[in-house]
């Protein structure tokens, strides 16, 4: 395996603009990611095993209940089920893992009466997690049994309902968009930034690519990463006031929303699985904006705080790329630092208004309506005012954001790039969801446009590129230079000036 890392503008957590905490003026952590590789080494095996004697797979078939759900396995250190609290929280992360993969189906197979099966046994393995509680799940911790189905004692019709699962959601003959290896997607939770940084520490001990990607200075606040093909999420935020030298506290993933945690499992677990479905080509825009509106699906909102990491790929090594907005410096970077007013405080961006429950429709009218009234050009369509923060500057970007035209885009000045940031971040949620209700003629046409779409995304390759697929599904470019040739992402500009 070799490593395509994902260089993320934002390599500091944020919410918002008014809202970033420093990296660089957080307490330097005692620990080194030696330090924490041994912990995590002496907590699963016993003190001072080899490496070599302590395997990431005996680890997780010992130490961790596992839950084959559908596309997904997902591992969660038995030893933290004793807790009510989180294990109530498991409880809720798994049921909304098994919506995602209904709406996944939704989108794939909208109208196919073949489907309707899978959506059935989802239901009813869903039905089943929520009659969980808090104190059947500690029997992962007592207990030697980690498989959850012998665990919890799951009745023949749920355990013959995962089974089905297991075949009906990897079919590439009725869903296309499968993962490549037809293997489940393997998700590991870290309930705690300690659990989060020991085993990020430990995996660049049995991964040297993973050593070279993940021990770097801002893996502190980072809310997931890779070993191979294992995609490893916190479950907390790193803490707001900077980080404690042991790692022994962390932020409530709530604070930024009620659903916050669920929000950041379902978006990087979408992101997983497209990765796992087309693992030949580079992570994309649209693949954010899927796994934005995948998490507004799922949970009505969409408020995460985005954060780096690193992606494996069975594919040749690429170069590193800019995940957040197009027109930045090929070889990626960092936002410049932007100071709180107070690090207790969360200060919403401007563009997350409503965090998402319109789709971001109306921060994305009041920008486009403000960017037209300020670049004064003929077409009203394609320009957005960005705001430099206190200081109440403004800077106009405009489309092209989409498409080969994107790169030639000038980069904003640095004190807008966090705003850009943002914008870029709500443009491509709301042009996801305007494709999948609004990119054909009719609604029915425009949910089978968008099935057609992503089905297609696995034939994706470095040769055959997303612009390629989008022209070949909707007959006509995904975006051009402007708009005096028919485009995907004009026509969707026009929509946001409609407000509809």
């Amino acid at each position: 395996m070799r490593t395509l890392s994902i260089i993320l503008l934002a390599a500091v957590a944020a919410v918002g603009i008014g809202a970033l905490a420093v990296a660089q003026d957080r307490p330097s952590p005692k620990l080194t990611y030696d330090d924490l590789a041994r912990q995590f080494i002496d907590e699963h095996c016993k003190k001072d095993t080899p490496i070599a004697e302590c395997p990431f797979e005996t680890i997780l078939e010992k130490d961790y209940a596992r839950f084959e759900l559908g596309l997904f396995t997902v591992e969660y250190p038995a030893s933290f089920l004793d807790d009510k609290q989180k294990a109530d929280a498991l409880r809720d992360l798994l049921v909304g893992m098994v919506e995602l993969q209904a709406h996944w189906v939704d989108w794939l197979a909208p109208t196919d009466p073949k489907a309707e099966p899978i959506r059935q046994d989802l239901a009813a393995v869903r039905a089943w997690i929520k009659t969980w509680k808090a104190a059947s799940l500690a029997a992962f911790q007592k207990g030697a049994e980690k498989d959850w189905l012998a665990c919890l004692k799951a009745e023949p019709a749920i355990v013959d309902a995962t089974k089905r699962l297991r075949e009906s959601l990897f079919s590439a003959e009725l869903l296309t968009l499968v993962p490549a290896d037809g293997k489940a997607v393997r998700v590991v939770m870290c309930p705690t930034r300690l659990d989060f940084m020991q085993l990020l520490g430990y995996g660049g001990l049995v991964d040297e690519n993973a050593k070279t990607t993940n021990w770097v200075a801002s893996a502190p606040e980072w809310t997931q990463f890779w070993i191979v093909w294992t995609v490893c999420i916190a479950l907390e935020y790193a803490p707001w006031e900077g980080n404690h030298p042991e790692f022994k506290t962390g932020m409530p993933m709530t604070k930024v929303g009620a659903t916050g945690t669920l929000q950041h499992v379902v978006q990087q677990s979408t992101l997983a699985l497209l990765r796992r479905c087309s693992p030949m080509v580079a992570e994309s825009t649209f693949d954010r904006g899927l796994a934005s509106e995948m998490t507004i699906q799922v949970c009505g909102e969409f408020s995460t705080i985005e954060n780096a990491g690193s992606v494996y790929t069975s594919g040749g090594r690429t170069q590193p790329y800019e995940r957040f907005v197009p027109g930045g410096n090929p070889k990626g970077g960092t936002l410049p630092p932007m100071r709180a007013t107070s690090q207790s405080a969360i200060v919403e961006n401007h563009w997350r208004k409503g965090r998402g429950t319109d789709h971001f429709l109306a921060p994305l009218r009041e920008g486009q309506k403000s960017g037209a009234k300020e670049a004064k050009a003929k077409d009203p369509l394609p320009n957005f005012v960005l705001s430099g923060g206190s200081d109440g500057g403004k800077h106009i970007v405009h489309a092209p954001f989409f498409g080969p035209h994107a790169a030639d885009q000038e980069y904003p000045p640095s004190t807008f790039v966090i705003d850009y940031a943002e914008f870029f971040r709500v443009y491509r949620t709301a042009f996801a969801y305007w494709l999948s209700t609004h990119g054909g003629a009719t609604a029915p046409e425009s949910k089978d446009k968008f099935a057609k779409l992503a089905r297609q995304l696995a034939s994706c390759t470095p040769e055959r590129t997303l612009d390629q697929v989008f022209a070949e599904v909707y007959g006509i470019p995904l975006s051009a230079k402007d708009g005096s040739t028919d485009n995907l992402e004009w026509r969707f500009l026009k929509w946001i000036q409609n407000g509809k």
